[in-house]
């Protein structure tokens, strides 16, 4: 009876020793027999050596060649059995001494050695043996074994050396459950003390140390656990892939494998990384469906094989599906089908299907498109190729959008038949008010130059009245008649050298011819010689009338009002100023607005034309003023006014 503790267990040999000892009688039986035919028959032993595929020889106790076999001679390259003893032809000289050593001590020695055989160097195994009068030696041909140990041996360095550079700990314990290979990660994912491993510790002992370490996954039973890793060496089933959270927080995956060499191959793969980022994945995932279920957009994602792989709650409520219409990798065509009730056009649904599955650069492109339901409703959807292959569709119900345009096109469309209305208007009653106005003019005039006979102080008083409320009531239609071509866009400047200060003295005159009867003065401040720019003149003549007939309006006597110019490098300023009543704050944004006036007592039409025509030549118009302390118009005019015909706005 003999036994040993295996782990937990305990294994025991009962050997039935009656049997064992015909066993052995046996095999001394078949011995002896095998002498007495060498014996009986030497003849036959001797032609058994010879035909034998090794190299066989025999020396005296002199060390001389007694006897060798046909392979013996033809590797020595002896012609025949008697020259080789004659010539006392040995394998080599360590051969010889080998020999020697044998007869001396009477025990056969074996060794492997390289030695030249038929002109070639080869390695041999031999093995010599003491024998009556001398000894005999064996030698067999192992140089392609050799050669074929060393590139198994040089073919599993590199296996091992491909294990340690890769990230997963790999570890091998054979059939008798001891560590015998481990990689540099396998160290690594355990933090083992090298001096540990090095010793070749048993599957046992390695997980009582790593158990000792607190290294492994928490066991209700350790005991029982430990035992069924280690009965996993007779398992014939196959070997589980287990996964093992580590107190320190890691989760290793535990794959094992049988070895070719017996026992097993174990595999520990540091996932922590991996779940960690699989879980971000689908945190993340699931954060982009909260927030597409948030859109007002529908959203739909198909893979490249043509199969819903993302909705959000928009697109049912949009297309007025229930919940469970849709499922998960439900084909395109089966979603055109759910949707068709609303809009059925088949050839704008296969523009999107091509968008969808056809690979090809041409077709992996955006598409922008509209869809007008059965509803009367517009959907507005693009679809969009994302990196991974899939292609996202989204729609817009842009209904409302469609109205709001159809209804603002519909107001401009108003708007310019309004204005057109209104140029229309402005003409007509322009012309229809000029000719009797012409009539009161040209009669009041004829009062005035007595053709009708003389007239009394009263009599003239009323015709001058008569005649300066026609004047008035000319310029309001001149000037109605302008700004209705601006804004229509049909005034075109006559532009031409015009000498400033020529321009601003004619200004002045005609101005004050107007207000003879007043008592403010104007002054003129500029440079005779400041020169000419590029402009209208008939236009900047009227500019400046209408300023000082403005400034004449708002001043009284002992106010004063200057016109000044001055020129800065490509820009020249006119600047027409008062010290009169001044403007108030809030009249100063709308003065030059059409029909409207600083004080609310005019329509405002001179000050829009000032705008007006100086835009159209290039410029822009400033004003400044303080209530009681007068106002200041600043026309900025560039050297060289644009040629293009500017529509003021």
């Amino acid at each position: 009876i003999d036994g040993r503790t295996a782990g937990a267990r305990a294994v025991l040999w009962i050997t039935d020793l009656s049997v064992r000892g015909v066993e052995e009688g046996g095999a001394r039986g078949r011995i002896e027999g095998a002498r007495q035919v060498i014996a009986r028959d030497p003849a036959a032993f001797l032609e058994m050596w010879t035909q034998a595929p090794v190299m066989a020889w025999r020396v005296s106790g002199a060390l001389r060649l007694e006897w060798a076999n046909p392979d013996y001679l033809n590797a020595l390259e002896a012609k025949s059995l008697e020259q080789a003893i004659a010539r006392n032809l040995q394998l080599d000289q360590g051969s010889v001494e080998l020999a020697r050593k044998v007869i001396e001590s009477g025990e056969a020695v074996d060794e492997k050695r390289s030695a030249v055989v038929g002109g070639e160097l080869r390695t041999l195994a031999i093995r010599i043996s003491p024998v009556a009068g001398g000894a005999a030696g064996v030698a067999v041909d192992v140089t392609e074994v050799e050669a074929s140990r060393e590139l198994l041996a040089r073919q599993q360095r590199a296996h091992d050396e491909t294990l340690n550079h890769l990230a997963e700990g790999i570890a091998v314990f054979d059939a008798q459950r001891r560590l015998v290979f481990y990689n540099r990660a396998f160290e690594t994912v355990w933090d083992l003390d090298p001096a540990f491993l090095q010793e070749g510790p048993s599957h046992a002992a390695w997980l009582d140390y790593l158990k000792e370490k607190r290294k492994l996954p928490a066991h209700a039973n350790y005991a029982e656990w430990r035992a069924g890793e280690l009965a996993l060496y007779q398992e014939v089933a196959e070997l589980p892939e287990d996964m093992w959270v580590l107190p320190d927080g890691r989760m290793l995956r535990v794959a094992r494998q049988r070895h070719p060499g017996g026992g097993l191959l174990f595999i520990f793969s540091d996932i922590t990384s991996e779940v960690e980022l699989r879980s971000s994945y689908d945190a993340l995932l699931q954060t982009q469906r909260a927030a597409l279920d948030k859109l007002h957009e529908a959203i739909v994602v198909f893979g490249l094989d043509g199969r819903l792989k993302l909705s959000n709650a928009a697109f049912l409520a949009m297309w007025k599906l229930d919940a469970t219409a849709i499922e998960p990798d439900m084909p395109f065509d089966r979603v055109v089908e759910i949707c068709q009730p609303l809009f059925h056009d088949r050839g704008a649904w296969a523009q999107v299907r091509a968008r969808i599955t056809d690979p090809s650069p041409e077709a992996r492109t955006e598409y922008r498109a509209e869809m007008r339901r059965s509803d009367e409703t517009v959907l507005k959807f693009l679809t969009r190729p994302l990196p991974d292959g899939a292609t996202l569709v989204a729609f817009q119900d842009i209904t409302a959008d469609r109205r709001v345009e159809d209804a603002l096109r519909e107001r401009a469309e108003a708007f310019e038949a309004a204005d057109q209305l209104k140029t229309q208007f402005v003409e007509n009653v322009s012309y229809q008010l000029r000719n009797p106005l012409q009539a009161i003019s040209g009669n009041a005039e004829m009062l005035q130059q007595n053709i009708f006979g003389p007239l009394n102080d009263r009599q003239i008083e009323g015709v001058g009245a008569i005649l300066e409320a026609s004047g008035s009531l000319t310029k309001l239609i001149d000037n109605i008649l302008d700004v209705a071509m601006v804004e229509a866009g049909n005034v075109e400047l006559d532009l031409g050298p015009m000498d400033i200060y020529a321009t601003i003295s004619e200004s002045v005159q005609m101005a004050c011819s107007k207000a003879r009867d007043t008592e403010v003065p104007v002054r003129i401040k500029c440079d005779p010689k400041i020169g000419e720019i590029e402009a209208d003149g008939k236009r900047i003549t009227q500019v400046l009338v209408n300023l000082l007939s403005n400034a004449l309006k708002h001043t009284e006597r002992g106010d004063a009002i200057t016109v000044s110019a001055e020129r800065m490098d490509d820009v020249v300023r006119l600047i027409v100023s008062d010290n009169g009543k001044g403007m108030a704050f809030d009249a100063q944004a709308r003065a030059f607005d059409s029909f409207s006036s600083g004080d609310r007592q005019g329509a405002g039409l001179g000050l829009a034309l000032v705008r007006s025509f100086v835009e159209m030549h290039g410029g822009w118009v400033a004003l400044a003023s303080e209530p009681g302390r007068g106002v200041t118009v600043t026309c900025h005019l560039p050297a060289k006014a644009p040629g293009a015909v500017v529509k003021a706005a």
